[in-house]
């Protein structure tokens, strides 16, 4: 078996090569980072090339593939650039020539300078203006020199998912990405041949198995325009990320305005037998379905309402969005995430200090009171002398927990950042602090430290939980409560998905979470709510442990997908000849956003909760009405969403004596 190193596997090109190397039984593959860990590869081994030389690494090697270099980035000079790429290369050079190895040398299109129009070929004229572009001719030239066996791959312009460098490339699908809009500079004329690095792995493969020896392009056989990439990128994100980007003109000039690049590959095709398969449209989109956070691939389930709280109108105050776009990710310890984004936590901010969906979770009349009373009884069971405790509260809403825990006795203390905590400060006498959770700002530590549906929200809940340690006393403990979304992913219900929570626990997830930030205790399956409760207290060392469901993402994503089907199907059925209610509404707004660009106003919503009668969801223009309504005017069907209260709702239904078919949401994801 012929032994391949690939150095700068942690790199755009280096990665791809790398990767697609290691699946051919006829070669081992070994492969170099620097100061970067790459999942999914054999053999990774990390190595400065710049001081180390490859005889260290005691391999005697058939073939070196040498990707590893300093990119211009603007934060490391000209001259530091040339410094370390020319030892890096030096090192790899000596080393094929001692040991007469094949090398394959990824090299830049970037020699040719691109000014003019002309046809470039191997035997243009370079324009050498750069210590990068000086570097990489000078190692071109000792190979040929030197080396008895090479391959020198001119690469012009590669992109893909693991671009690192701001090039125009990622700096558009980024603002897709964040709903921005996507500027080109000058005229927007200027044009590049970009090749998808898949495609450039080919081109090595291809180098490794033939016997030329060497200078080839590697490019498309098209290029485009920045203008019309600037196009080709909101069209695709349109499909991919649901975003509203627009392309506009910048106030930059271009000082490459006048440059059209034609690049030359009929040498590789004819010498080496490679030739480009990847299109552009689809380079594009494989980079926007496979975008990564944290090593796991990223989920975009589309458009659903932003700040879940009911209206008066069918639209957000102004300066809140509607929808916005929904991406979902899976973290290396198996926990569901709402994957991080800067736009969405700003717009959550603004939300939280105006009040969000749970500023009525726990008050002192109905279904609140339940709440409070249930989750009291909890802490009660793991704190048995709540008399003289210091407790805590984060995220307080208005205060009616500590209400009542502060009338067993405890000296009480609670953080809420919206206006309706100063409310309940008022109403219930409890002291509040009117802001986000500060730790610096806590002065004195507290014997136990609750909160209830708070972690979900919190985009770092590690962090978070970190931060809660340092403000327990000795022998303190956390007390919590968390949605339990194991029924929704087993089911593949989105209606759990909201962009106020950043994280999705199951059981395992959240005892996961815990025991990798110090943290022991218990998580139980509440009777109340669909609720996860859970007591921790700190132990000495940290003890890292990850969650057993590490696919559960894809598993989810299927599910979801069927799930959309099935009950767009029914309500497009129901609705040719019959009238169709949706009863507890809140729960099937996610799929009826996405599965209607406009949902249909002959649909009606019923709902028990006083608070939402007669108001709407953000962007929908359906009143939400009360039971009354429906006696008066029932419906011929009548979806009930609620998992927790759906049978009750069936039955308060079937007493009423209407005619009317009653069909169970967890009925349609069967």
């Amino acid at each position: 078996m012929k032994k391949i190193l690939v150095t700068g596997a942690g790199g755009l090109v280096g990665y791809d090569v790398a990767k697609l190397l290691d699946v051919n039984p006829k070669y081992e593959v070994f492969s170099t980072v620097h100061r970067k860990n790459i999942d999914g590869l054999k053999n990774i081994i990390q190595i400065d090339l710049q001081k180390n030389s490859v005889e260290s690494l005691k391999v005697n090697f058939d073939y070196i593939v040498h990707c590893a270099a300093i990119i211009p980035d603007g934060v490391h000079s000209d001259e530091q650039v040339a410094y370390v790429n020319r030892c890096i290369d030096d090192n790899i050079i000596a080393y094929c020539v001692k040991h007469k190895c094949r090398l394959i040398f990824v090299s830049t299109a970037a020699v040719y300078g691109y000014e003019s129009n002309i046809l470039l070929t191997e035997q243009t004229t370079l324009n050498i203006d750069t210590g990068y572009k000086s570097e990489k001719r000078n190692s071109e030239i000792k190979i040929e020199d030197e080396c008895a066996s090479y391959c020198i791959l001119r690469i012009s312009s590669p992109y893909g998912p693991r671009q690192e460098i701001m090039a125009v490339m990622k700096r558009f699908i980024e603002a897709v990405y964040c709903r921005e809009k996507l500027y080109y500079f000058g005229s927007g004329a200027r044009t590049q041949n970009f090749i998808d690095v898949r495609d450039i792995a080919r081109a090595v493969l291809k180098s490794i198995e033939g016997n030329e020896n060497g200078i080839f392009n590697i490019a498309s056989k098209n290029a485009i325009s920045m203008k019309e990439l600037a196009n080709l990128v909101v069209k695709i994100g349109k499909e991919e990320f649901f975003t509203d980007s627009e392309v506009c003109a910048g106030n930059n000039i271009d000082p490459q305005e006048n440059v059209r690049v034609n690049i030359d590959i009929r040498l590789a095709e004819e010498l080496i037998g490679w030739t480009p398969q990847i299109e552009l449209d689809d380079g594009i989109r494989h980079w926007m379905k496979s975008m990564k956070r944290n090593g796991r691939e990223e989920y975009n389930v589309g458009e659903i309402p932003f700040y879940y709280v009911a209206l008066t109108t069918p639209s957000n105050p102004i300066d809140l969005p509607n929808k916005l776009c929904f991406m979902l990710m899976q973290g290396e310890d198996g926990l569901i995430r709402q994957v991080p984004n800067e736009m969405v936590q700003s717009y959550l901010n603004l939300a939280y200090q105006k009040g969000s969906e749970i500023t009525g979770l726990m008050d002192d009349n109905g279904i609140g009171k339940r709440y409070a009373d249930d989750f009291i009884q909890y802490i009660c069971k793991n704190e048995k002398n709540i008399a003289n405790r210091k407790i805590l509260e984060i995220g307080c809403g208005t205060g009616y927990l500590l209400y009542e825990l502060k009338k067993l006795g405890a000296e009480v203390l609670g953080v809420e950042p919206g206006e309706h905590g100063i409310e309940g400060s008022k109403k219930y006498g409890v002291p509040v602090i009117n802001s986000f959770f500060n730790p610096s700002e806590i002065t004195e530590k507290y014997d136990i430290v609750v909160f209830y549906a708070v972690l979900e929200h919190m985009q770092d809940a590690g962090g978070f939980l970190r931060d809660i340690k340092s403000v327990l006393s000795k022998n303190g403990k956390i007390i919590l409560a968390v949605p339990d979304c194991e029924p929704y992913i087993q089911a593949g219900d989105i209606s759990l998905l909201v962009h106020e929570h950043w994280n999705y626990f199951t059981k395992d997830t959240l005892e996961a979470l815990a025991a990798n930030n110090g943290l022991s205790g218990n998580v139980v399956r509440s009777e109340f709510a669909g609720a996860l409760y859970a007591f921790f207290d700190e132990v000495g060392d940290d003890k890292i442990v990850l969650a057993s469901e590490r696919d559960t993402l894809s598993a989810y994503i299927d599910k979801v997908e069927r799930s959309k089907e099935k009950i767009f199907n029914y309500i497009e059925s129901v609705m040719q000849s019959q009238s169709l209610g949706i009863y507890v509404p809140g729960r099937i707004i996610n799929f009826l956003s996405i599965c209607y660009e406009k949902v249909p106003k002959q649909i009606r919503f019923f709902d028990d909760n006083a608070n939402l009668y007669g108001k709407y969801f953000p962007g929908i223009d359906i009143g939400i009405e009360n039971f009354e309504d429906f006696v008066r005017n029932p419906v011929d069907v009548m979806i009930v969403t609620s998992f927790t209260f759906g049978s009750t709702i069936k039955e308060k239904i079937l007493k009423s004596g209407i005619e009317c078919k009653i069909v169970l949401l967890e009925e349609l994801f069967r």
